[in-house]
């Protein structure tokens, strides 16, 4: 006659801590999907800003400003808050902060004889590169 030894404690244990590894690795796979979502949106938004610094409506009249620096100028601010919605999911948090911080402060200084537009695109095509080779956290 073979006689069982199990435990309903030891098996009530072994349940606990399966369902609380299963709720765990659910939680992390939700917030890489979510971060993965976050940062496809993120390089959706740059390119859509560079297409606009590339091919900007014409501003007319003496002394309008250029138009790629005015489609750089107006979108500033959208960016600093999309910069603000991925910021935490980057493992490289310093590079990251680096290249947005000059992103979203360029001046005219910065141009140095150059086109505007060949300036921005540049330093958005940089933080493309750094965004797509990037794991995120």
């Amino acid at each position: 006659m073979k006689m069982n030894m199990s435990c309903p404690l030891t098996n009530g244990i072994f349940g606990v801590v399966g369902v609380l590894i299963g709720v765990l690795i659910g939680h992390r796979l939700a917030g890489m999907r979510d971060s993965a979502a976050r940062k496809r949106a993120f390089v959706g938004f740059l390119k859509q800003w560079r297409a606009e610094i590339c091919s900007p409506p014409p501003i007319g009249g003496y002394g309008a400003p250029d138009p790629s620096e005015a489609a750089y100028q107006a979108r500033v601010p959208s960016f600093c808050a999309e910069v603000e919605r991925v910021r935490d999911i980057f493992s490289d948090n310093h590079g990251f902060s680096s290249l947005t911080s000059r992103l979203g402060s360029l001046k005219a200084e910065d141009w140095q004889n150059k086109q505007p537009r060949d300036v921005i695109v540049e330093v958005i095509d940089e933080l493309i590169r750094f965004v797509n080779a990037t794991k995120v956290n």
